[in-house]
């Protein structure tokens, strides 16, 4: 890590928050950081002894709200899971609301690659496991609402967002036309929203990663038993699996379908590939759905072109699903890719 000249490791904010931990079950004074992403808001460093590197956490910074529902998902949902997990230390509230701080093991493991079988039977049991047993969590109802009552209400305020900034000077011929193609599906998808509302409501809630994707899995192995590690689960909540279930329609993360339903027909019997698919539209609609918005914000000022980009991408998706979603329940379903995105989607 770059410090100033005048900067000690032990000057970090990481460390000193650290070290007001009260038990925190790893009893170590770290004298060295190592930067895993560092951003104005959110930082994720890597905090360890010089003289024994194995001995090592990770510290994640984040806005309080943020890090404390993050810790009530660690700490009374995740442990009650019969999957391996990391070890949460603590969190610290340092008083500042954009600044609060979560730290937990760092686990070791290999990257996850969907192109090597084990890994994508892996993340079919864990998921199958998530969507079961989080649905019998009753007091899990009170997490963030990852359902349509959250998600489709992204495109009216989206609509709002880019109409109210069509007459913005820094927009060009082009850019306007990726907007007036969002606006157009935005139109398209509108009369499917009620019927697919209704369907969500067929779906039996649960507890949702919500951001299950290649960057946030490891692959551990100790002892000779391998497990999926996912990490990061500051977007989990609660609602119907969609958001996870898009996952079976790619080749991003790609679980095993089989060994998905292997688990979850014991309790869903209802389940089954077309169905799965049939929900992991609605996932990709609501994940559609919310970056639009959260770029639409961007659309008041003066450099456009990053924005743009990632809505054109977003449009050659949207069109994708337009004309393979089932909107009805004799309609066939399916795989609508054989690649995967651009990296700007994930």
């Amino acid at each position: 890590m770059q410090l100033g000249p005048k900067q000690e490791p032990s000057d970090h904010p990481a460390i000193q928050a650290w070290l007001t931990v009260e038990n925190p079950g790893l009893l170590f004074v770290p004298d060295r950081i190592e930067i895993i992403q560092e951003e104005k808001v959110r930082s994720v460093y890597r905090l360890y002894q010089s003289s024994n590197p194995s001995l090592t956490l990770i510290a994640k910074r984040a806005p309080k709200a943020d890090a404390a529902y993050e810790k009530l998902i660690y700490t009374k949902y995740l442990k009650r899971f019969p999957f391996p997990n990391f070890q949460f230390y603590g969190f610290v509230d340092t008083g500042d609301e954009c600044s609060s701080w979560l730290f937990m093991e760092k686990v070791s493991g290999q990257i996850y690659r969907p192109d090597i079988p084990e890994h994508r039977r892996l993340a079919g049991e864990w998921l199958g496991i998530l969507h079961t047993r989080g649905a019998q969590f009753s007091d899990a109802k009170v997490l963030r609402d990852k359902g349509p009552a959250y998600y489709f209400p992204q495109i009216k305020i989206g609509v709002s967002l880019i109409r109210a900034n069509l007459t913005n000077p820094a927009l060009n011929q082009d850019g306007l036309g990726v907007l007036q193609r969002i606006l157009d599906q935005c139109e398209k998808l509108n009369p499917h929203l009620s019927a697919l509302e209704s369907f969500c409501a067929r779906i039996p809630s649960t507890i949702v990663h919500g951001d299950f994707k290649e960057d946030n899995l490891l692959v551990p192995t100790r002892e000779d038993v391998t497990w999926l590690q996912p990490f990061d689960f500051g977007g989990s909540g609660w609602g119907p699996p969609s958001l996870d279930l898009a996952k079976f329609l790619s080749y991003s993360v790609d679980p095993n379908l089989e060994a998905y339903l292997s688990i979850v027909r014991k309790i869903w019997p209802f389940m089954d590939e077309d169905m799965v698919y049939r929900i992991g539209y609605i996932g990709e609609i609501f994940r559609w759905a919310e970056s639009i918005r959260w770029l639409s914000e961007e659309l008041s000022y003066e450099w456009l072109e990053g924005a743009i980009n990632t809505m054109r991408i977003y449009v050659r998706w949207m069109d994708e699903i337009l004309r393979a979603a089932p909107w009805k329940d004799d309609e066939p379903t399916r795989r609508i890719r054989s690649k995967p995105l651009p990296k700007e989607w994930h």
